[in-house]
């Protein structure tokens, strides 16, 4: 009876339904049997794209942006293909039916011609700023038998979603992941008329909004405890689009409810579980409008390497650091050099300037400068201690002594394969944990790009 139903308002149209509703209903089907679907990339050589010089900037943009903001992706060269998808949402009247066509051909020279016929830098400088302030937050829900995993209607790895299962348990990390590859593979494979997971913030107790299983509910409603699978993530029924905007995730924050603790601290540094394993060096290891730390720094940084290596193998490592909003820079640009001890021209020329938010230039003011080199003071400390090349994120933020943190996160892979860190891995590098919530936190971020 829906199938005949849905036939009929695609034969002849309903007033109250949209042109994206009655495209919905005729791909409910479709949908649900192509989301598990692993789509292949074109088959390009990448390296000719990334040797040329703009292009190759435009890469790097989204490399680093990926990298601040914690997305994951399986994809090999993921940063490639978004600049590709960028300029193909984003480039002048026609990129896309330009590039529906030069990528059927393959002609590589073709299509590195056709995105240096747009601006490339400018228009992935303007489409990730934009994401960035469009971000919205979700909380996941975690199951309940299974402490440190995400309830989810079926089971979600990287490379696939199986259905079947309403009550099953899915990392949060191999969700992301999945939904990143999903809608980018999807972006490029169908340049004018992108089919994407698009998940909405789930409202506890809403009822259903979806029309035949196409709508915008991509969590099971109900109460959580009461109503069988309620708070279920869904990918069969999360909002799919149909236009040349694609959603992309990343962690935002995790803690399993299994990981709480009010264990003794018997060092200065806090280790927190999660998703990473995340160490917080102190909120005064630097000193106000100084970028010199403490002088037991040193100490505390090997001490965290130490940590995180008793656990598992480091495979990732971010280094985050801050200054204070709230403590704008009073000093003109002379005044200001002999406090952090460089040269006038090393340092803002006004350091009096300041923007709250993630460094993105370090000599746009005083905050910034002092959020940046205080990680690069971090990054010197760690050398090579951990194995690998750390990223790093600085911030201007509000907070005071709080915003003046250090830490360094680490992805840290354990002897079973898995790297959610618990509270019993914390007890055995002999610290305690921070004490938080009673229920887990599942919250990713959402992008609109």
């Amino acid at each position: 009876m829906k199938n005949i139903l849905a036939e009929n308002l695609l034969r002849f149209g309903v007033k109250n339904l949209s042109d994206s509703d009655l495209y919905r209903i005729s791909q409910s089907k479709l949908l649900k049997e192509e989301i598990s679907k692993v789509l292949n990339l074109p088959n390009y050589p990448t390296t000719v794209f990334t040797a040329d010089s703009d292009f190759n900037e435009a890469a790097d943009m989204i490399k680093s942006w990926i990298a601040q903001n914690k997305l994951t992706f399986n994809t090999p060269d993921a940063h490639v293909w978004l600049v590709f998808y960028i300029l193909i949402s984003e480039g002048r009247s026609g990129w896309a039916e330009k590039w529906a066509k030069v990528s059927k051909q393959g002609n590589v020279n073709k299509i590195l011609e056709l995105c240096k016929s747009v601006t490339m830098v400018d228009v992935v400088r303007n489409v990730l700023s934009n994401a960035v302030s469009g971000r919205v937050e979700i909380q996941m829900n975690e199951h309940p038998d299974q402490k440190g995993m995400v309830l989810t209607a079926g089971v979600i790895k990287p490379n696939s979603f199986t259905q079947g299962d309403p009550n099953g348990a899915s990392n949060i990390r191999e969700i992301v992941t999945f939904l990143n590859d999903h809608n980018l593979t999807n972006a490029l494979a169908n340049p004018l008329g992108t089919n994407g997971i698009d998940i909405e913030p789930y409202k506890i107790g809403r009822e259903s909004r979806k029309i035949f299983n196409t709508g915008t509910d991509a969590f099971v409603p109900g109460l959580p405890g009461k109503d069988p699978g309620a708070g279920a993530l869904d990918l069969v029924n999360a909002d799919y689009q149909y236009n040349y905007d694609a959603k992309f995730y990343s962690i935002g924050k995790f803690d399993a409810a299994s990981a709480k603790s009010t264990g003794t601290q018997p060092t200065t540094i806090i280790f927190t579980p999660g998703e990473e394993l995340t160490a917080n060096l102190g909120k005064q290891l630097f000193k106000t409008g100084t970028i010199t730390p403490e002088s037991d720094m040193a100490a505390k940084v090997k001490e965290a390497v130490d940590g995180a290596k008793k656990i598992g193998t480091i495979t990732a490592v971010r280094i985050e650091s801050g200054a204070s909003f709230d403590r704008p820079v009073n000093a003109d640009n002379a005044t200001f050099a002999k406090m952090v001890g460089m040269p006038t021209n090393k340092v803002p020329a006004n350091p009096k300037v300041d923007k709250q938010g993630t460094v993105t230039d370090p000599m746009s003011g005083g905050n910034a400068f002092l959020a940046h080199y205080r990680g690069i003071a971090i990054q010197n400390a760690l050398g090579n201690q951990a194995g690998v090349t750390p990223t790093m994120v600085a911030k201007v933020e509000k907070g005071g002594d709080a915003a003046q943190y250090a830490r360094i996160a680490f992805t840290v892979k354990k002897p079973d394969g898995t790297n959610t860190i618990t509270n019993d891995d914390i007890k055995s590098i002999g610290k305690g944990s921070v004490s938080s919530d009673l229920s887990g936190i599942f919250k990713v971020v959402k992008y609109d790009l």
